[in-house]
């Protein structure tokens, strides 16, 4: 048995009793400064439960349902990732939580990765890539959720998270870059994340600079809504934007509007409670804003193949509890659309296809067929913001009609020819915002 105390920062939260056997806390002992526990700790009726932290740590460890789990635990030789939690203090680079075990006189200035680096090697086994040496286990990557294969790296002495692509066509990098060069024409900067291609070791990967800095932490819609009292029986939109609202997110109707117009436009089905939330200051709890919007890259129809009939195209999407939304469902929730200037819209079904070009598992039917289906979600858009009078140009013929060929075709030259900006690397210039 293991006694610790789950710290923010320098605060001690609570001590809790920890049996590293079988991976769980036992008992909370004393609950100290519970102001700053995680959101997930609390229930509605305001009670830090041991279940909420025993949820907690565990999302703090690899998910069983990340890309080769099974070889990444061989690899690494252990039997439950949330070995590696308790390896490395549960710490992480989104938030500012950690446990320190009782004896250990440690302070976040001694241990945290935003000031002190981290060591990389494990992030080679949590990308997919050869580490030659048995790698530390107090790394950032030891807690890194999701599904894809994914590490923190230090690039130009900036943190930055790199993923990798699966599927038959590895569509995800491209995705987030052509979400980048969406969001890029419709939003404002610092209301995204902004991501670009990185080529390392013979592989394409998309990545990002990390969004959190300063005193800043990321706290996920989910965690929220676990801590929402009275909100049981109100579901969809207006649970989610009264909980954000009693959180103190100025405007949330108009936040998540941006995103899950965005989510439209791209065919985004994994827009979840786990991939947007909110930035507040770690000290003092003030909210910062809605976070930026990130994790676009499962668009794009990437989980289809051939893309020939039209079911191929509804892909339903998930943004609130109970709920499976498909694309014209979605647009019925969208709170308003006032702030869309369709005119920003125009050419982007061109520049989406420059950008998917640039795959070399990406056959040139599926580019026309993918590019061909977001000009007509860009039409109906444009129509419901008031726009109705725009004709945006099509690049492809009816889904119906499409035959995808084979990874290898070649490409037509007008796709060969069309010309997409370079992504801005991680590291580059960025919003002040962010």
């Amino acid at each position: 048995m293991a006694r610790y105390t789950l710290m923010s920062k320098d605060r001690e939260v609570l001590d809790f009793e920890y049996d590293a056997e079988i991976h769980a806390v036992l008992r909370i002992i004393e609950r100290k400064d519970v102001g700053f526990a995680p959101p997930a700790l609390i229930d509605p009726q305001g009670t830090i439960t041991r279940r909420n932290l025993n949820d907690w740590w565990a999302s703090r460890a690899i998910p069983v349902s990340r890309q080769q789990f099974q070889s990444l635990r061989d690899q690494l030789g252990v039997a439950d990732t949330r070995e590696l939690t308790e390896r490395s203090r549960a710490l992480s680079l989104t938030d500012r939580y950690w446990v320190r075990e009782e004896g250990d006189d440690a302070s976040w200035a001694d241990v945290n990765f935003f000031d002190n680096g981290f060591d990389e090697e494990l992030g080679l086994v949590t990308l997919g890539q050869d580490s030659t040496i048995r790698p530390s286990f107090c790394s950032p990557n030891a807690s890194l959720a999701g599904d894809l294969r994914k590490k923190w790296t230090m690039r130009g002495g900036r943190v930055v998270l790199m993923k990798a692509a699966s599927g038959a066509f590895g569509q995800e990098p491209y995705n987030e870059v052509a979400a980048t060069a969406l969001m890029r024409r419709i939003l404002d900067p610092g209301e995204y994340v902004e991501y670009g291609l990185v080529e390392e070791a013979g592989r394409t990967y998309s990545a990002c600079e990390s969004m959190v800095t300063g005193n800043l932490e990321l706290i996920p819609a989910a965690d929220l809504l676990r801590s929402a009292p009275g909100l049981k029986n109100t579901t969809g939109m207006r649970r989610l934007t009264d909980t954000l609202g009693r959180f103190g997110v100025p405007d949330p109707g108009h936040a998540l509007s941006k995103m899950l117009a965005v989510d439209y436009l791209l065919g985004n089905f994994d827009r979840h409670y786990n991939n947007f939330g909110i930035l507040r200051d770690s000290d003092d709890h003030s909210i910062a804003r809605f976070a930026p919007i990130y994790d676009t890259g499962s668009s794009l129809w990437m989980d289809q193949i051939r893309l020939e009939a039209p079911v191929d195209w509804e892909n339903q999407v998930r943004p609130f509890d109970g709920e499976n939304l498909r694309p014209g469902d979605l647009l019925r929730r969208l709170p308003n659309l006032s702030w869309l200037d369709p005119a920003k819209l125009d050419g982007f079904d061109a520049e989406l296809a420059g950008i998917l070009a640039r795959n070399p598992l990406m056959p040139p039917a599926r580019i026309e067929a993918i590019a061909g289906e977001v000009s007509r979600r860009m039409a109906t858009l444009s129509a419901q913001a008031g726009g109705g009078g725009r004709r945006i140009v099509s690049l492809t013929r009816n889904p119906a009609e499409r035959s995808p060929e084979p990874p290898g075709a070649s490409r037509p030259a007008a796709a060969a020819r069309s010309h997409v900006p370079a992504p801005r690397e991680p590291g580059g210039s960025r919003p002040p915002s962010r």
